[in-house]
């Protein structure tokens, strides 16, 4: 979703989020998802500190307590987009605390930074069966983004799912499992996924990842490229066992 600079405030007070606010987002948030997201938050908090040009995050104090927060993440090229932008990535407030305008006071000090960087544009995305948030969302001015988020459980992936070709070492024959005449060894058959290289991608990449983004999008998106390496490099030396995490998980859905 995306939306059109456009403000309704209310009384509360907003400040930016501090390090020291950490046990207590990842407790309010808890109560309203109905689990722990800790290394979510820790991830987030890691990053701003990190490049706090790329981050904007907000807290509301009510009676001198923690009641909401809000993160939002400067859009670098995410999408395709080229005009500057903020990605709204959390708002939440306190179940306690809900109804009191706190919400519309996160997202005004959201607003209020984003202009004075210079970004166009505030979009977001939220779960078509999540009603409240929509509510809130459609009432602040958002509207349907032409751009569209995909999802796709991996066990009915046709990536994985489907029969994976034979190629033949010999050229003048198809590949065939019960063929033992080709003039080469050809005491194994190779597989389709064999005949390229797969491997992570390193800093080494980048330039290469910089140019086939430029041949295929026209615009030069050297920064989001660069940022988006470094930040899949931190996750991945940081949780060495996400991937096969996301994995069982999605394929048991």
């Amino acid at each position: 979703m995306k939306k059109a600079s456009r403000g309704r405030t209310a009384a509360a007070k907003t400040r930016p989020l501090a390090p020291a606010d950490l046990d207590a987002v990842v407790a309010i948030d808890a109560i309203l998802v109905g689990r722990t997201r800790r290394a979510y938050f820790e991830r987030r908090l890691a990053a701003a500190l990190r490049q706090p040009k790329l981050h904007l995050q907000f807290a509301a104090e009510s009676g001198g307590k923690l009641a909401g927060y809000a993160l939002g993440r400067v859009l670098e090229g995410e999408f395709g987009r080229s005009l500057p932008g903020l990605r709204l990535e959390v708002i939440s407030v306190a179940r306690g605390a809900q109804g009191r305008g706190i919400g519309w006071a996160l997202h005004a000090a959201l607003e209020a930074a984003a202009r004075k960087r210079g970004l166009a544009e505030l979009r977001t995305s939220a779960p078509w069966r999540d009603s409240a948030m929509l509510r809130f969302l459609a009432a602040a001015g958002y509207a349907l983004s032409g751009a569209l988020v995909l999802d796709s459980t991996l066990k009915d992936n046709p990536l994985l799912t489907r029969p994976e070709s034979f190629t033949s070492p010999s050229r003048d024959k198809a590949g065939d499992p019960n063929d033992w005449s080709a003039p080469a060894a050809n005491d194994f058959e190779q597989l389709a996924r064999d005949v390229t290289d797969v491997r992570l991608l390193s800093a080494k990449d980048f330039e290469d990842v910089a140019r086939i983004d430029r041949h295929i999008t026209g615009r030069d998106r050297r920064a989001y490229v660069q940022h988006a390496l470094v930040d899949a490099r931190r996750e991945r030396d940081a949780y060495p066992g996400l991937a096969q995490r996301l994995v069982e998980r999605a394929s048991t859905a």
